[in-house]
This record gives C-alpha cells, structure tokens and sequence, in this order.
C-alpha cells in the first residue's frame, strides 16, 4: 500500500516538473516568438450612408417583376446593411441619377417595367462605364455605394473589339483616378443569377425571353474597413450560391491585427514560449482578423495562398473562427523545424489571382442570347478593367514576427 502511494507522488511531481519545463520556459530547447501588439481596428463610430443604385434601362426590364431573385435579393440584403449604417438613400440610375424619396419597402414596389419607363433619363441603352464614374464620384469616406445592374455592354455592330477594349480602358481609369483621390476605395462583385421575363436587346433589334434565368451583379463600392465591417456583420457569401464566384478589389490593410499563442493556447504579452512536439516541431498559432483584407474564404482557408520567408516553417492549416465575439477571424496553424536559427518572419497574403469564372460568363459576340443564357456581353472587360486600376497591390497584408532560439 505504501509502495503504491509513494508510486502516485512520484507520478505526480514528474508531472509537476514537466508542466514547469513547459510554462515556465525552463530547458534551453525552446523557441521564442515575439511580435508587436497589433490590436483590432475600433469600429466606425462616423456617419455612414448607403446609397443604393439599381440600373433602371431596358435590359432590366425582364427582371423587374413581384418574387423574382434580383427584386428578393435586394430587399433582403438592403434590409440588413440598412440597420448597419445611418442613412439609406435609393436611386434610379441610367444616364442621370433619379433619387427615390420614400422607403426602401415602396421603393421594391416600384421595381416593375411600367415604373421604370416613368423615370426619366435615357433608358434606350448603358453605359456601364459612365454609371461606375458617377457612383464613384458620389462615394466618400463615409458612403457605402451598391450597384444592381445586369452589366451588359451595348456592343455596336462591326465595331466589337475596339469598343470592349475601350469600354475597360474608361473604367480602368475611372477606378485610377478614384483611388488616388481615395487610397483605402474597395470593390466587390458578386455575380448572381435571376428569373427574366422580358425583351433581350440586341445592337438591331430583340427577342423575347419567357421564365428564362439571366445574371446579374450585385457591386458593393466604399472605403474598405466600412465593406469589412459590413461584411462580418452581414456575409455577402450568404447571397452566393457559388461561395467562390466573388471578386474582390482592395488595397493593402496597413496593419492585421493579430495574437501568437504556443500549443497550449499560451502566451505573454508580445510573446510566445514553444518547445518541441513528438515531432520534434515548434508548433503555435496565430490568431488574426483577416476581415480587412476582403479576400475570398477559401483562399483564405488555403494553406499555400499565403508567402513566408522562412523554409523552415510550415503553415500546417487555416481554420476560421466560429465564435462572433472574437476580435479575429481565422486562427493559423504553424509550425518551425527544431534545427531553425533565430530570424525575423513575414506571412503575406498575396493579392487574388483573376477567377475563371470571369471568363467562364463572358460573352465578346452581344448576339444569339439562346447560346448565352448564363453570360454577359462584355462582364470580362469591365471587370478586368477594374482590376487594372488595383494591379499595383499585390499584397494584401503581412503577418511580422520574430523566432529566438534559446
């Protein structure tokens, strides 16, 4: 019996002594990491407005009716940003922007054809380009801008080539002249699909289309903290039925804010203590709001999307964060060989690469729309157009610490 006993104390102080060489950092086989404070950015406590543009020309006709998926869309999700912001202001936009003076519920109401032919302006044909250049001019450091439009460029017989080509050289300007005005402007486009009954409208003439299902473009445009705020509070992944189908412009976020931790979720403040694992690995986690960045959930959640300097580490997985209340986003599994020597480390997320599905729903031809159903006339050149403005940044934010060995 008092063999047993003294067997049960001899257990649990070597457990006390392996708990102390872990925590209290004893041994010299131990790594340790240190960083600067990067603390979660305050909330935006300015005046915010969302101004909401939906193209009111006649190529939308045939999605303007009670229940479809644009008319839903839009109310739901103008709903939600609504309790987000201070303001909301509604608008017709063709060749003039028209405001509309009630609420958003009326406003939904009024989304049929036999409205929109009341509203003035020329609603005969787009220009896409031109629209985005007056949203951007009414967007500011305090404006939301969201655009609804079917993005179809009026391609003029004979003359295809050299007006695409042109139309994204007009928009690739407009977003260069706009982010030098306004350095932090972000853009996100999500392509979504809508029931359409209704006239398509060719260069010389049209064709009726009966309970066809055509896309659409939701652009959300804005200073890119407000679009990261908003989009934590209201995912704009939910109106995606393609969670990879979204294309994100931004700048890069000056600081990510984030925490290092050891395997056992331990740290002190700016600084980690890690030993070896049966692997003989230096394993911790980072804990980072990666909001800011805007970047796609899946490329988020990929390992091999992110750049290091160090061979040595290993960025085993990427989890998000499920708890709402936490300061951060995603939580990065990392790991460091035992032979590693002291030096300074930098993740980096790099800038998206252009998705295939651009290409994948674009259409050069603007003719035989029974061919075509599920593409857009012109969606790659606005889009790459955009893209051209933000082509400079091509990273999105870095992650710094520093490795010790003691």
């Amino acid at each position: 019996m008092k063999q047993r006993s003294l067997l049960i104390v001899l257990a649990c102080l070597g457990a006390i002594v392996i708990l102390f060489l872990l925590f209290a950092g004893g041994g010299n086989n131990q790594v340790v990491i240190q960083w600067e404070a990067a603390s979660p950015a305050p909330s935006q406590e300015s005046p915010c407005t969302l101004k909401v543009y939906v193209e009111n020309s006649g190529s939308m006709n045939g999605y303007m009716h009670a229940g479809t998926q644009l008319t839903d869309v839009l109310y739901d999700y103008v709903s939600l940003l609504g309790t987000s912001v201070d303001t909301v202001e509604l608008n017709y936009l063709n060749t003039e922007v028209v405001e509309y003076p009630q609420d958003l519920k009326h406003f939904i109401g009024t989304l049929t054809p036999t409205a929109f032919r009341a509203v003035k302006g020329n609603k005969s044909n787009s220009d896409i380009a031109q629209m985005l250049e007056t949203i951007l001019a009414r967007t500011d450091a305090n404006t939301l801008s969201l655009f609804v439009s079917d993005c179809i460029l009026d391609v003029k017989q004979g003359a295809t080539a050299n007006y695409l080509v042109n139309r994204q050289i007009d928009i690739r300007n407009a977003f260069s002249r706009k982010l030098h005005q306004q350095p932090d402007l972000a853009t996100v486009v999500l392509p979504l699909m809508s029931d359409f009954t209704g006239y398509y409208y060719y260069d010389r003439g049209s064709e009726y289309l009966q309970s066809a299902e055509r896309p659409y473009y939701l652009w959300l445009i804005g200073p890119q903290s407000l679009l990261a705020r908003c989009n934590r509070l209201h995912p704009w992944s939910n109106l995606l039925t393609d969670k990879q189908r979204l294309l994100t412009f931004s700048t890069p976020v000056a600081a990510i804010p984030f925490t290092i931790t050891n395997q056992f979720g331990k740290n002190r403040e700016g600084h980690c203590v890690c030993r070896p694992d049966r692997r003989g690995r230096y394993q911790f986690q980072v804990h980072a709001d990666l909001s800011g960045t805007l970047q796609e959930e899946s490329l988020l959640l990929n390992p091999a999307y992110y750049r290091k300097t160090g061979q040595l580490l290993q960025i085993e997985a990427v989890r998000p964060i499920q708890d709402s209340r936490s300061p951060y986003t995603h939580i990065l599994t990392m790991s460091l060989a035992e032979t590693v020597t002291p030096y300074g480390e930098k993740i980096e997320l790099g800038a998206a690469p252009f998705p295939a599905w651009v290409e994948q729903m674009n259409d050069d031809s603007g003719a035989d729309i029974q061919s075509n159903m599920g593409k857009t006339t012109g969606i790659k050149y606005i889009l790459q157009g955009v893209g051209e403005a933000y082509k400079g940044y091509t990273t999105m934010g870095s992650i710094p610490f520093t490795i010790n060995k003691q």
